[in-house]
C-alpha cells in the first residue's frame, strides 16, 4: 500500500513505517497554504496512492473568510479527485492552536467553524472526515502539553493523531 500525507506528521510516519511496514510518502511542507498545495498535485499523480490523508487550511484561516475557505477546499478536492480518481481520500480537521497563537493565527472558535464547513464538504463528496480537533483541544485551546510553540506538535500529540488514523490506515 502507498500512503501519501499532505501534512507534516514525521512522528506518525515513523510509527507506521516501522510498525505496519507501510510505504509512506509525506508531501507536507511547513507553512504551506492551500494554493501551494496545488503545486504538488503532479507528485501525487506520479505515485498513484491508494490512500491520501489531507490536512489543509491551518495557514489560510487567519486571512480568509469561510466562503473563501470553502471555495479553496472545494477547488483542492476537485483537483485531487480528478488527478487520482481511484485514491481514497481522508480529510483531517484543522488542529486547534494555543491561546498565545490565537492572535497571530485563527482563533479556535474560527477553527471550529471551519471544521464544520470542512466536515460538510467531506460528507457531500463522500470523503472520510477525521476529527483530530476534538482529540487535541482541552479547555478551549491546544494545551501546552501537546505543542512546542502553540501550533507545532510534541510527540504526545502525534501519538493522539496516530491513534486517530490507525483504523483508516488498516482498512
Amino acid at each position: 500500500m502507498i500512503f501519501v500525507s499532505l501534512v507534516i506528521v514525521l512522528h506518525v510516519v515513523v510509527i507506521y513505517r516501522v510498525i505496519f511496514q507501510i510505504k509512506i510518502i509525506n508531501l507536507g511542507y511547513s507553512g504551506n497554504n492551500m494554493a501551494q498545495m496545488m503545486d504538488i498535485i503532479e507528485q501525487i499523480k506520479a505515485v498513484h496512492p491508494q490512500k491520501l490523508f489531507i490536512m489543509a487550511g491551518t495557514n489560510d484561516l487567519a486571512h480568509l473568510n469561510m466562503t473563501q475557505m470553502e471555495s479553496r477546499w472545494n477547488n483542492l478536492f476537485d483537483v485531487i479527485s480528478d488527478s487520482v480518481p481511484d485514491t481514497k481520500i481522508f480529510v483531517q480537521s484543522v488542529l486547534p492552536v494555543s491561546h498565545s497563537r490565537e492572535g497571530s493565527h485563527a482563533s479556535n472558535t474560527k477553527i471550529a467553524e471551519a471544521n464544520n464547513v470542512l466536515k460538510k464538504i467531506a460528507a457531500e463528496r463522500n470523503l472520510v472526515y477525521i476529527d483530530l480537533y476534538s482529540r487535541m483541544i482541552h479547555d478551549g485551546v491546544l494545551s501546552d502539553e501537546l505543542t512546542i510553540d502553540g501550533i507545532h506538535l510534541k510527540p504526545a500529540a502525534y501519538d493522539i493523531w496516530a491513534n486517530a488514523i490507525t483504523q483508516y490506515i488498516n482498512e
